[in-house]
């Protein structure tokens, strides 16, 4: 992989990072992608950083969706998932961006790959550390304008949350802004009934 080589290698990685910026649907998938392959196994902190800035795309578009795919992915690798889990809490609570938020909930979403939920509370049983971030990540991402709809989705599940339903679920606020834009189901299963 090119990302690899000794002679072009750090070029590459500072050109995956230009194009996870990228407004392009097309060249961000294309660098979530990579993310979710050996580039992750051999750089686990840098595509998690190509990945935030994916994530923080104003639509939930294919990009967004592979990015938080490669991000389950790389978790669920042997030995990565206290990585991920800090980096991923410290984008939720700290930066409090929509990528943070997006992360959070993508690795906690049990009908996608109950894995990381899994494994999160079973620590949290035993380390309160980990309680509380579960607890203030949920808490941060139930409280920010950016993820509140997409939030309330992972908890409730609805077969749609277009106009007549985000109302609803923004606490009767109605609003057009692309920060809701994830109200909309992201992947085939959001339309599954539960």
């Amino acid at each position: 992989m090119a990302a690899e080589a000794d002679t072009l290698g750090a070029q590459v990685r500072a050109l995956l990072l230009d194009s996870a910026r990228d407004a392009s649907e097309a060249v961000a998938t294309v660098v979530a992608l990579v993310c979710q392959g050996e580039f992750a196994e051999h750089y686990p902190r840098q595509a998690l950083v190509r990945l935030r800035h994916i994530l923080d795309r104003p639509e939930p578009d294919e990009a967004v969706r592979t990015a938080q795919e490669a991000l389950r992915d790389i978790a669920a690798n042997e030995g990565q998932l206290p990585r991920v889990w800090s980096t991923v809490i410290k984008w939720a609570t700290q930066k409090k961006r929509l990528a943070g938020h997006r992360a959070f909930l993508s690795l906690l979403d049990p009908p996608v790959d109950p894995y990381v939920l899994q494994v999160m509370l079973a620590a949290a049983e035993q380390k309160k550390d980990i309680k509380e971030a579960l607890v203030e990540g949920w808490s941060v991402a139930l409280r920010s304008p950016s993820a509140q709809c997409v939030s309330r989705n992972r908890i409730h599940r609805p077969d749609h949350c277009h106009a007549p339903h985000r109302a609803a679920l923004l606490g009767g606020r109605r609003s057009t802004s692309p920060d809701h834009a994830d109200c909309r189901p992201t992947h085939p299963s959001s339309s599954r009934p539960s």
